[in-house]
C-alpha cells in the first residue's frame, strides 16, 4: 500500500486522511496503481482494514475520480475530476448526485 499522506507534505501521492469513529476516510492520488477504476476514496477502521471504497455517481464519466473531499455537518461532501459535486455516505460509502459544477 502506498505511503500516507501528511498534511505538509504536498509531493507525496498517499491518502490524505481524516479521522471518523475510530476510524479514516482516505482519499488517495488517483494515478496510483492501486485504485486506477477511480475508487480512490474509502473508509478505513481503526485497524486499517477497508470498510469501504466509495462508487462514482452513476452520471460520471469514465475515467473518474474523486478529487476533494471535507465532512461538512456529518456528510462527506467530495468532488470528482468530470465536476460533480458528490455526497457520499460516511456508512456504506454510497454516492448522491447534489450538482454538476463545471
Amino acid at each position: 500500500m502506498p505511503r500516507q499522506r501528511r498534511q505538509d507534505d504536498q509531493q507525496d501521492h498517499g491518502p490524505h486522511r481524516s479521522s471518523r469513529r475510530g476510524g479514516s476516510i482516505l482519499l488517495y492520488d488517483y494515478m496510483l496503481e492501486e485504485v486506477k477504476d477511480g475508487r480512490n476514496l474509502m473508509r478505513v477502521n481503526a485497524s486499517g482494514d477497508v470498510v469501504w471504497k466509495a462508487s462514482l455517481p452513476p452520471v460520471s464519466a469514465f475515467p473518474d475520480c474523486f478529487v476533494a473531499v471535507r465532512l461538512e455537518g456529518g456528510k462527506l461532501i467530495t468532488h470528482t475530476y468530470s465536476c460533480y459535486l458528490v455526497a457520499v455516505d460516511i456508512e456504506d460509502g454510497r454516492p448522491t448526485v447534489l450538482a454538476f459544477t463545471k
